[in-house]
């Protein structure tokens, strides 16, 4: 089964058991596939490829004297001197072929007789990019009791074995305690989490579960057809939540004025950019993890693609801003300056504003040398307002393209260039199999599925515009496009700041 709070989490626990003259700290690290999957190297010793019982125990004593260091406990200000009690490891399956680790450990110390006033502080995995649940608890045994506390005296999570659906978005991140002890001074701390239902999987946990799943199954050449089917299906339905710059995408189709062919291009580039990212991170988890660790990798890529974003929605709202300016001055009459000029012809190939609906030539008293020109296409920059014989006149006038392969390169890093967590997993998982062709195509069957997805619904967008603009007149027309830049730029500042609180 995934792990509940995502595939890249590390997480940890501590239970203080408080008598009148010793404590002992429950310590529980609880590691999720990715690091799990980092973790096996340490684990194997011997290099023959997998965890065997011994193995695990020494890892465990091991890991356990370096947690100690990072846990401190002190009586009255005085420190509390910790011993390693008890330690041990277990592996159980995660998602994708892949395990989950689950290390317990106890710590153990003499209190002394006068004993008061505790302080406990926990700093492993003090790294900002190990993300995961922290939960800290203490409870009184054998006569004493607990007058204050500043946590509570049962666990919400059981010890981390069964985390609560309703707090799976925000996890528990408690790393110290206060706690004042007198002996039978009664209960322990205030009590947390009633009525809170264990961890289940969300809909996304179990899309993603069911994923990873394939690359596990026995291979035939009808389960590989049957898999690569489910894989995109699994694709589609991922590309349907959160995240994949549906939003950028849609606002960019509208604000550039972009055609059906280019939301087919929009979902193709995403597809092909996401199954990149994929096999890039997981190259750099199986080769330099101890360098660039994946953890470390994604605040990094959240913040690429939230600039990116941003840059991309300034822009396009400074052109569209521009549109919108001269639009303004034509329709009131105003001209804007341009050199003398003198008669010439002009072509109208393209419908555009008009006063009148003939074709004619057009003489001006002011010279210039002749020439020919039309205004076919539409606006991307500028527009240039003139008059014939007293009449307003309207031209758009592009001086750059709105739809661009630079804004489509834009889009395609803002929606493929954070992986999918589980299409990481399916790929180490293949790798831990020797299956990793098999777990390129599911990759890449994933993506195209999510592809699909994004490319529908970057036409039904067009469309709503269309129907929009039909039904509201020219106003919606010239309104739209400003107001889809201004929501790419409002989602470029929202990932750059989420992205910028991660480090």
């Amino acid at each position: 089964a995934a792990h509940p709070l995502g595939n890249f989490t590390v997480n940890r626990f501590s239970g203080l058991e408080i008598s009148t003259s010793t404590v002992l700290v429950h310590y529980a690290v609880d590691m999720a596939e990715i690091p799990t999957f980092q973790e096996l190297r340490a684990i194997d010793s011997n290099g023959d490829a997998s965890a065997g019982a011994t193995e695990l125990e020494d890892y465990a004593r091991g890991l356990a004297l370096s947690l100690l260091e990072g846990v401190s406990l002190t009586s009255g200000g005085a420190p509390v001197e910790l011993t390693v009690e008890e330690a041990g490891a277990a592996l159980r399956p995660g998602q994708g072929g892949l395990d989950v680790l689950r290390v317990d450990a106890v710590f153990a110390g003499e209190l002394p007789a006068a004993a008061a006033s505790l302080v406990y502080r926990d700093t492993n995995y003090k790294n900002p990019d190990k993300l995961g649940w922290k939960e800290v608890i203490a409870y009184p045994v054998g006569g004493q009791g607990i007058v204050t506390s500043s946590v509570p005296a049962s666990s919400v999570s059981d010890g981390l074995r069964s985390y609560p659906q309703d707090l799976l978005s925000t996890p528990v991140e408690v790393t110290s305690a206060k706690v004042e002890v007198a002996p039978g001074a009664g209960g322990g701390g205030e009590g947390a989490g009633a009525g809170l239902e264990e961890g289940v999987g969300s809909p996304g946990a179990l899309i993603g579960g069911s994923f990873a799943s394939l690359v596990e199954r026995e291979l035939s050449p009808l389960a590989f057809v049957v898999a690569m089917g489910l894989a995109l299906g699994f694709g589609a339905l991922h590309a349907l939540g959160p995240g994949h710059g549906k939003t950028v995408m849609a606002a960019y189709l509208v604000g550039a004025d972009g055609r059906v062919r280019d939301a087919v291009i929009v979902g193709i580039s995403v597809s092909a950019m996401h199954t990149a990212s994929v096999v890039a991170l997981g190259l750099v988890t199986l080769a330099a993890s101890s360098v660039f660790p994946p953890e470390a990798v994604f605040p990094w890529l959240s913040l690429a693609a939230g600039v990116v974003v941003l840059a991309l929605g300034a822009w396009l709202l400074w052109v569209r801003g521009r549109v919108y300016a001269e639009h303004r001055r034509a329709h009131s009459g105003v001209e804007v300056a341009r050199p003398p000029h003198g008669g010439h012809e002009h072509g109208d190939e393209q419908d555009h504003a008009h006063r009148h609906d003939h074709d004619h030539a057009h003489g001006h008293d002011y010279a210039h040398n002749d020439h020919d020109h039309d205004h076919a296409g539409r606006a991307a920059g500028e527009e240039l307002t003139h008059s014939h014989g007293g009449v307003a006149h309207s031209h758009v006038l592009p001086d750059a393209p709105l739809w661009s392969w630079k804004g489509l390169a834009a889009v395609a890093l803002a929606g493929g260039l954070l992986p999918s967590p589980t299409a990481l997993v399916v790929l180490l998982g293949a790798v831990a199999l020797h299956r990793v062709a098999f777990g390129i195509a599911l990759v890449a069957g994933f993506s195209i599925g999510l592809a699909a997805a994004l490319t529908a619904i970057g036409i039904l967008v067009l469309r709503a515009r269309s129907f929009t603009t039909n039904r509201l007149g020219e106003r919606a027309g010239v309104a739209l496009p400003i107001l889809s830049a201004a929501a790419i730029v409002a989602v470029g500042l929202y990932l750059t700041a989420r992205a910028l609180s991660s480090f």
